[in-house]
């Protein structure tokens, strides 16, 4: 990014570019600088999780342990289960689940983990 922007400067000091042009390049290349490193940092967590494996120091996986045998629905079991539930007009629910990026990582990692059974 450091090459990016220090040919945008090259641009502007050249009269290629105004210097409203330069400044928002910079902002915009700042700003995706600031993207990439924060996907970057969710990758490798994400990779450092999958490496792991399930923990129990998981707060999903404790979560899940937890509510495992769950036949009923309790405010308890809701709160910790359900981040939010909209209602749309005409009866419309969205619900967004506490958890739910961590469900489909374990989910995952389970299934390119499977070892094949061995058949004697």
């Amino acid at each position: 990014m450091a090459g990016l922007r220090t040919g945008l400067y090259v641009d502007w000091k050249n009269g290629d570019i105004s210097h409203e042009e330069y400044h928002a390049m910079k902002r915009e290349f700042e700003d995706k600088e600031r993207r990439l490193k924060q996907d970057i940092a969710n990758l490798e967590e994400e990779r450092s999780d999958m490496e792991n494996g399930v923990a129990s120091g998981n707060s999903y996986f404790t979560t899940f342990l937890e509510h495992r045998n769950v036949t009923e629905l309790s405010r308890r079991v809701i709160t910790s289960l359900i981040k939010v539930i909209h209602i749309h007009e005409g009866g419309d629910l969205k619900i967004t689940f506490n958890f739910a990026d961590q469900h489909r990582r374990i989910l995952e990692f389970i299934e390119n983990n499977q070892q094949e059974p061995i058949v004697g």
